[in-house]
């Protein structure tokens, strides 16, 4: 789930929903459309059915919502996404958590289950999503958990493809977590589930008879699941799918959703392969070719609109892009297929897109810059974004302005650096943009693998390109009060004279050149400072203390946006040709 975190009082607003006209009020809609969406359409009318073709052949059917109905949705799934804290071994539809990290937990093991529930979306029917809302923490009253099942179901069954399925399942699924957690602990087990994958793992010789054992036929070796394990998933209203139990030993090739993990995480040597074999058709026969020969002799799924040649450029990149997340931004046959395709497609941003994994040592200009790039970084790596790059921050970084940062900075490039070094300066001094950044570049390359840059000016300070870093956020969430008050002021609410517009305030030693005013601010009524220091508001925004824990980090985006282009040029060389 690489949504953002949505404001509390949303989630608030929701739980205190006490009949179908607050639920109206809560989704933006009059209380006689949402009666109509309910009762007046169709349910033929609220979805369009498809179906596509799965791996096995076998057709999957697919209800998308209409518009109107995906917008409500959308709206409801992000509040539920809020509300609901998944168990630590589900790995599917949330936040931080994919195939890889469910991987992970499973490498190196002797044994390994996988369990798949068989017509998993649709075996959770009206009933069960309406006694999951007037259960807590909901405990919404019958005529709400009905109007909320409906908006969310179909036919009795919870739809693949709406938005709100996969939270509402993880719901559902919440007390079958724990008791297979139980399970697996008593027989010294791992056990995890992403989606309707369930998977137990363990170093033990023998694997548990309760969870599932190896029947020989004639023909085959089978795996049977255990008189526990069923019985525990038929009681939470599950079936397996007999057709694909498997229990593998360390001497197999162990699968966890679809990743290899006999020793860690890794893709299947194939998936290398085909990759490889499309970057060397691409270049043989051009992008047209490629694409036309791929989509009508290999990837023939019935789509509601017929694929263009021109979308193998998408395929190819997701492929790869999949390929880095799983073996490392820092693998070696990510970065030559990554290349390769930068080569091939001008408008694959390599910079951006194909660096390594680049451990970066940043110095900034105040002592607390690096607390906001490490919040913005890991809102950026939590939508699976920049996540080539790890910041380190120097124990050294106790600078003060930018003739200090500078002189550190040209110190450094005097010698050869075991990681890319980036010094990062604020733009409130124009006359030390032309010294730390090259012409024609994001950034200046001085040798010795560092690097340094301005940073950019963000979009809402366009009339005023001079920027310290805590400029990045707007003015609203820049001015935010603590709970003891304070808040820093920005210059310009001050006259000449120190004097706030508001005239409540008094700047005791107002400074022209500055544009964060953080400290000898004081309260005309109570003599009190209520200035709050740059470094206390970082720290707060570094520790998501309320009000600072739902800042919008998106501004920073051109900063990272240079240090992936560093990570890039610094590692490049390294990179060998496919």
């Amino acid at each position: 789930m690489a949504r953002r975190p949505i404001d509390q009082t949303r989630v608030e607003q929701f739980l205190a929903t006490s009949s179908t006209a607050t639920l109206a009020a809560f989704l933006d809609l009059p209380l006689n459309k949402l009666t109509y969406l309910l009762y007046g359409v169709r349910k033929e009318q609220r979805y369009r059915e498809f179906s596509i073709r799965k791996r096995s052949g076998e057709g999957r059917v697919i209800r998308a919502p209409v518009k109107p109905l995906k917008q409500l949705q959308r709206a409801l799934a992000d509040v539920l996404v809020e509300i609901h804290k998944p168990r630590n071994c589900v790995y599917g539809y949330v936040r931080e958590r994919g195939i890889r990290e469910n991987a992970a937990l499973h490498k190196n093991q002797r044994w390994i289950l996988r369990v798949d529930l068989k017509d998993f979306f649709p075996s959770i029917n009206f009933g069960r999503v309406r006694g999951i809302f007037l259960a807590r923490p909901f405990s919404f009253q019958p005529d709400v958990a009905t109007a909320l099942a409906q908006l969310t179901t179909i036919g009795n069954e919870l739809p693949q493809g709406a938005p709100t399925s996969p939270v509402i399942s993880n719901l559902i699924c919440h007390r079958l977590d724990r008791i297979l957690s139980e399970i697996a602990s008593k027989y010294r087990c791992f056990y995890s589930r992403y989606a309707d994958d369930l998977v137990f793992s363990t170093a033990r010789r023998q694997f548990p008879l309760s969870l599932a054992y190896l029947e020989q036929s004639q023909d085959a070796t089978l795996t049977r699941i255990g008189d526990e394990l069923k019985a525990a998933i038929l009681k939470e209203g599950f079936i397996e799918n007999e057709r694909k139990l498997a229990l593998r030993g360390r001497n197999s090739r162990q699968l966890c959703t679809g990743l290899v993990v006999n020793q860690r995480p890794n893709v299947k040597r194939d998936y290398v392969r085909q990759i490889r074999t499309m970057l060397y058709t691409w270049g043989k026969f051009g992008l047209e070719g490629a694409g036309r020969t791929f989509f009508e002799r290999f990837d023939t799924r019935n789509r509601v609109t017929p694929p263009r040649p021109e979308g193998f450029r998408y395929v190819v990149r997701g492929r790869i892009q999949f390929l880095g997340s799983v073996k490392g931004w820092d693998d070696r046959v990510y970065m030559q297929l990554a290349t390769r395709l930068s080569s091939l497609d001008p408008s694959f941003n390599a910079p951006r897109i194909a660096s390594a994994r680049a451990r970066v040592t940043v110095w900034a200009e105040g002592a607390s810059d690096h607390k906001h790039l490490r919040a913005a970084l890991s809102y950026f790596q939590s939508k699976n974004e920049y996540t080539q790059i790890e910041l380190e921050v120097s124990q050294s970084n106790n600078t003060r302005g930018s003739g200090e940062l500078l002189a550190m900075c040209r110190s450094y490039a005097e010698t050869a650096q075991r990681q890319a070094c980036v010094f990062v300066f604020d733009r409130d001094e124009p006359k030390v943009v032309p010294d730390v950044t090259e012409t024609g570049k994001n950034f200046k390359t001085w040798g010795n693998r560092v690097y340094s840059f301005s940073i950019p000016a963000p979009s809402h300070r366009a009339d005023n390109p001079e920027v310290c870093i805590e400029m990045y956020y707007k003015d609203g969430e820049l001015t935010r009060s603590d709970t003891s008050g304070r808040r820093i002021f920005l210059r310009n609410e001050f006259d000449d004279g120190g004097v706030h517009l508001s005239r409540k305030f008094v700047y005791r030693t107002p400074k022209r050149t500055a544009f964060i005013v953080d400290s000898d601010v004081v309260d005309i009524k109570t003599s009190k400072n209520v200035a709050l220091p740059k470094s206390d508001f970082a720290k707060y925004v570094g520790d998501q203390v309320r009000p600072f824990d739902a800042m919008d980090f998106e501004a920073f985006r051109a900063i990272f946006e240079v240090i992936a282009e560093i990570a890039f040029e610094d590692a490049k060389l390294a990179v060998l040709p496919v």
